[in-house]
């Protein structure tokens, strides 16, 4: 018979799991401030950068309480970077690739 694995049984020690989050950060506010520099407008550069800012927030205020993968953090990760790369997407007047 087979044991049922409790819920967060398969976590990353807390040493390792520190320092990635740590990297994670690193690599979040370095995208978000190299998107802030010189946007076309900020009100356009706020609406894209916006959810990656509420996603950040909302991350660290559920992260005792709901903790996720370490995959999970860096696809998280992964999409907050897109959000913040969409300026460098851009054409002139809001036109995309």
């Amino acid at each position: 018979m087979i044991d049922a694995v409790p819920f967060g049984h398969l976590r990353v020690s807390g040493t390792k799991h520190f320092a990635m989050r740590f990297v994670w950060l690193a690599i979040y506010f370095v995208g978000l401030i190299s998107s802030a520099i010189n946007p076309h407008d900020y009100f356009t550069w706020f609406l894209e950068a916006g959810p990656a800012l509420i996603a950040l927030a909302v991350l660290a205020a559920t992260r005792n309480y709901f903790p996720l993968t370490p995959l999970a953090y860096t696809l998280i990760l992964i999409h907050c970077l897109i959000f913040f790369s969409r300026r460098a997407l851009h054409l002139r007047r809001g036109r995309y690739i």
